[in-house]
């Protein structure tokens, strides 16, 4: 994942095993979910003014700006479930299964983005 944000930071990376191992460790599911201290009001600014925003391919950068856009508004429920691949197909209706794939046609529109899961069971 690093590499494909940038070839400097696969180097970063595979250059430095406590960078690495710092970062699995933080996002393990377990991890994000003991620590539900993150706050989204600091995140927003520091994140969008990172120079990793400024080199980004512009379909990650739109990707990354509406994520920004969606911690604006209050969270609701638990942010992190069960951490089980595929779980969302016990929470989704047809209808709402539908909605999404139209909205993801939509915003992927002009890009190859999607092919990274063709073969990913996603109805």
């Amino acid at each position: 994942m690093a590499e494909f944000i940038g070839d400097d930071k696969g180097k970063m990376l595979r250059e430095n095993s406590e960078l690495l191992d710092n970062i699995l460790q933080r996002t393990t599911f377990e991890y994000m979910k003991d620590r539900p201290t993150y706050s989204r009001q600091s995140f927003r600014p520091s994140f969008m003014a990172s120079p990793l925003m400024q080199n980004l391919v512009p379909e990650l950068k739109k990707g990354f700006q509406n994520l920004v856009e969606l911690t604006k508004k209050p969270m609701t429920g638990e942010f992190l479930r069960k951490g089980k691949i595929g779980d969302w197909r016990n929470h989704f209706s047809q209808q709402q299964i539908q909605r999404m794939k139209e909205r993801i046609v939509e915003a992927t529109k002009g890009s190859t983005l999607m092919s990274l899961w063709d073969d990913v069971d996603i109805p």
